[in-house]
């Protein structure tokens, strides 16, 4: 019996003290709170009772409006929405809580937006951050399209994909219209080759946008390099065959499959009903592709006539007459030509570097001098970051005696252009490709080059070209190039041979490879493996003009008497 009394008296004193507590923490939470001194109020909080915060009506109101004035997301959220779910709440509240839940959802979207453009968080923090804010709004009201939208836009920023592709299935469940979002995550998934969940989004929202759905289908086949699938979808998008547009886009997806030939004949038979120039156009653009350039001439030359006032068919007209003559062969009559329909684009329209370029080439096959320095010198004011507009002016002034001073100035006004840009974006391969180049053009004539700082930084940005760009041939080749003019240095010679073996492994169908292995290892004394590359170039290339420079050399007098070359006939039947 005392035992009972005992535990009776002492659970009566603990019910005491803890109501006298949560007197007198309510007491001073409401003082702090109708004095404005939330700093004080947020005290008493941490300081608290948790239990009565999660029980107490007025505790939960007051906190909740504390942490709201104190521009805090969290607290009011969770506080708020704790409220919401109680009866007890007049309809004034009710509707003051609602109202700044709104405000609370606006601003957890901002600060989750300025999360992900922040750098001052990492990776996996920062990501956490970004979607915790937005699935606190979603904690809110889980009927909303747009807060779903904001957690796949916060998750597409973190490649989330899974979870992006779900959240996105629900808001189209809520609102199947909604075709730029679902146009938005598919563009997103195809710049990532996920093309999977491109087209589970495309079943998605086929009922309801059949003719959008086929052509995200085509467009994502063509992404894919399926023309022949993509050509299946095509008569979805165009149901009258015989429309322009549906012939034009066949005819490029043959090509694009390569049967050009098919493309062609296909163009050819339907030009003959189309007046109109349409098919023309697309004609002339097969067959440049097909390297027919007389065909291509003809066709962009009659263009020229129908749209006089169009600088690009000019300009193509004098493309195809280049490729059809050879292009970089001098003294070609056919360059005076090419050159007078650059000059004509460039009439119609100036603001076109490459017309300027190619003015300038066709003028300097011709050795037309006067007029082609000029014309590069415009494309270079236009473009100073594209090399291979020096590389023309370079030329153009090493076909003229002792013009060696300004072939090195231009090369410190390419250094300037390029060190400026490589210095502002350090990661591009391509201004450190062309500041390394060009201290080579600004050591021009100069004797003992690789002696001079200049060549040494010449090196030093083609192998961070490379570095950044570790599988582009051309910055590789030049690179090889450059070793090999080094000298005898075993380390160049060591690298130059690394960088072929590297090539022989990454880009197995280029001539050039074979070939540059072949004399490598001729001019190192390695004959045996200098002649096994020579076959291997005869054998897969017997058409190409190295092929034909590597017979040559192999076949003349001195060469077949002093080395045991494997003789041509013998390959060919092999």
């Amino acid at each position: 019996m005392m035992n009972i009394m005992r535990l009776f008296l002492s659970g009566l004193l603990l019910s005491f003290s803890f109501s006298c507590f949560s007197n007198s923490f309510l007491d001073s939470l409401v003082q702090a709170y109708h004095e404005k001194n939330y700093e004080k109020a947020i005290y008493y909080f941490y300081k608290g009772n948790i239990k009565i915060m999660n029980t107490d009506l007025k505790a939960q109101l007051i906190i909740a409006n504390v942490f709201y004035e104190e521009g805090h997301v969290s607290y009011p959220f969770y506080y708020y929405q704790t409220a919401l779910n109680r009866e007890q709440l007049s309809k004034k509240e009710n509707k003051l809580i609602t109202k700044r839940i709104d405000i609370l959802s606006v601003k957890a979207i901002e600060i989750s937006s300025c999360i992900i453009k922040s750098d001052s968080f990492k990776s996996k923090q920062k990501s956490d951050s970004a979607i915790y804010y937005i699935k606190k709004v979603i904690s809110i009201d889980r009927n909303v399209p747009e807060f779903f939208n904001k957690l796949v836009s916060a998750e597409c920023a973190f490649n989330i994909d899974d979870s992006a592709f779900v959240h996105h299935l629900i808001s189209l469940k809520m609102n199947p219209f909604q075709i730029d979002e679902s146009e938005k995550l598919m563009d997103y998934y195809t710049q990532n080759g996920k093309y999977d969940f491109v087209y589970k989004i495309i079943n998605a929202i086929k009922s309801e946008y059949p003719h959008e759905a086929s052509r995200y289908r085509y467009n994502t086949k063509l992404k894919e390099e399926k023309y022949v699938d993509a050509l299946s979808i095509l008569i979805e998008l165009y149901p009258d065959s015989n429309q322009v547009e549906y012939i034009t886009r066949k005819a490029q997806l043959l090509t694009d499959g390569g049967k050009k030939n098919e493309a062609i004949n296909y163009l050819e038979e339907k030009s003959k009903k189309e007046k109109g120039i349409e098919l023309k156009k697309q004609l002339a653009s097969t067959y440049y592709e097909s390297e027919d350039y007389e065909q291509a001439q003809k066709y962009y030359s009659l263009l020229c006539e129908k749209e006089s006032e169009n600088p690009v068919w000019y300009y193509k007209t004098g493309l195809s007459i280049r490729k059809k003559y050879g292009g970089w062969t001098h003294n070609k009559p056919e360059m005076e030509v090419a050159a007078q329909y650059f000059e004509k684009a460039i009439a119609l329209d100036s603001t076109h570097a490459w017309y300027y370029y190619y003015a300038s080439v066709s003028n300097h096959n011709w050795m037309q001098l006067e007029r082609a320095l000029p014309q590069i010198d415009k494309a270079i004011q236009m473009d100073s970051l594209n090399f291979d507009f020096y590389l023309e002016k370079w030329s153009n002034l090493r076909t003229n005696n002792d013009r060696n001073n300004e072939i090195r100035a231009m090369g410190r006004q390419a250094v300037a252009a390029f060190a400026k840009a490589f210095n502002q974006d350090p990661t591009n391969a391509y201004y450190a490709y062309g500041l390394g180049k060009s201290y080579w053009i600004a050591t021009w004539g100069l004797n003992k080059a690789y002696e001079k700082p200049e060549r040494k930084l010449e090196l030093k940005y083609l192998e961070k070209a490379l570095e950044l760009d570790s599988i582009n041939y051309d910055y590789s080749s030049e690179l090889a190039t450059e070793y090999c003019c080094a000298g005898d240095n075993s380390k160049h010679k060591a690298r130059q041979l690394s960088l072929y073996q590297m090539q022989l492994r990454l880009f197995p169908e280029e001539a050039e490879v074979y070939y540059h292995l072949y004399r490598f290892y001729k001019e190192e004394g390695q004959y045996q493996k200098s002649n096994q590359f020579y076959v291997q170039l005869v054998q897969k290339f017997p058409e190409h003009w190295r092929t034909q420079q590597a017979i040559e050399a192999v076949t003349d007098r001195y060469n077949r008497k002093k080395y045991n070359w494997t003789p041509v006939s013998e390959i060919k039947k092999n």
